[in-house]
């Protein structure tokens, strides 16, 4: 059974740039990576780059009471 990651942004803006390469890398090295953040431009580039399953998530990067319960139950 492999381990699982689960990595979560706000935005796949960091995930293309802070974090290339990271979750490929993870993947090739047996674990079972997913990737979760907000939708965004980047998204297309971040799937295809990392080869690895993305979910997207209605995050935001500041404290919103009713859009994080929402997140939290997406």
């Amino acid at each position: 059974m492999n381990k699982k990651i689960i990595r979560i942004t706000t935005i796949p803006m960091s995930l293309k740039y802070l974090l290339k390469g990271q979750m490929s890398f993870m993947a090739k090295n047996g674990f079972d990576v997913i990737m979760i953040s907000s939708d965004g431009q980047e998204l297309n580039d971040v799937i295809n780059n990392e080869k690895c399953n993305h979910y997207v998530v209605p995050l935001t990067r500041k404290i919103t009471l009713f859009k994080d319960l929402k997140a939290t139950y997406t």
